[in-house]
């Protein structure tokens, strides 16, 4: 049985963007990108700006066995 990884679509008017959590690592892709894990500066731009993104990512770390963030 494969592993449930947390992830997050962030839709726009033609394209959206994925976020999963890999092994406490926050990753990211545009619709027709690659998966690149997000550096502490970006989350804690998502936090400061206060994004879905970020809200995201409390909700699921609060939520699944208070999932810790990779450093």
């Amino acid at each position: 049985m494969d592993e449930y990884l947390p992830s997050f679509r962030l839709e726009f008017r033609n394209t959206y963007n994925e976020y999963r959590i890999v092994e406490g690592h926050v990753q990211f892709r545009p619709e027709r990108g690659e998966w690149r894990t997000l550096d502490m500066d970006d989350i804690q731009m998502h936090f400061a700006l206060r994004t879905p993104v970020a809200s995201w990512i409390r909700n699921t770390t609060d939520r699944i066995h208070h999932l810790p963030l990779a450093v």
